[in-house]
């Protein structure tokens, strides 16, 4: 019996930079979701300083402030003086 194979096509180097890049976008994407989520759930429902925040979610400042951020356009969030505050959302 012979050993017959089939050709696998390979890809170009435009695909698999392609490829790479909408890994690597996927993965940026999940890493920003679960830092909303728990910037989000350390928030709490009282008013919280932003140290309290950093401290409780161990973020990076900078990952903290660009959640909030974010948050604070998606309505989930405001800033009222130095404290955040979660915001109830649809009815």
């Amino acid at each position: 019996m012979a050993d017959e194979t089939t050709p696998v096509p390979v890809d170009s180097p435009e695909a698999r930079r392609y490829n790479l890049i909408r890994r690597w976008l996927g993965i940026a994407d999940f890493g920003l979701g679960f830092a909303f989520l728990i910037v989000l759930l350390v928030t709490g429902w009282r008013p919280t300083a932003l140290q309290q925040i950093v401290e409780r979610s161990g973020l990076p400042v900078s990952r903290v402030m660009a959640a909030l951020g974010a948050l604070e356009d998606a309505g989930c969030v405001v800033r009222e003086g130095d404290w955040w505050v979660r915001r109830r959302t649809g009815s």
